[in-house]
């Protein structure tokens, strides 16, 4: 969470998503790291092992994703 915390300021919903998803492929399927300014997951890496764990460190971004879409469900109501 702290590393996404650093990242996350000034992105937009498109960036987070994209994040996410490399970050599942990363620790799911082997794949690359996220790209920048996400890179920093890269400590993340060891985790690939504990499955078990996927769900934990995948709730930050899925979070952050549900707050942009209440916000903006809520900003079409004003």
């Amino acid at each position: 969470a702290s590393v996404f915390g650093g990242a996350v300021v000034g992105c937009d919903r498109a960036q987070i998503l994209r994040a996410r998803d490399a970050l599942k492929e990363m620790l799911k399927n082997d794949g690359p790291v996220p790209a920048a300014p996400f890179d920093g997951l890269e400590v993340l890496l060891p985790a690939r092992e504990y499955k078990n764990r996927h769900a934990s460190i995948m709730l930050v971004l899925e979070a952050t994703l549900e707050a942009f879409d209440q916000a903006e469900e809520n900003s079409s109501c004003a």
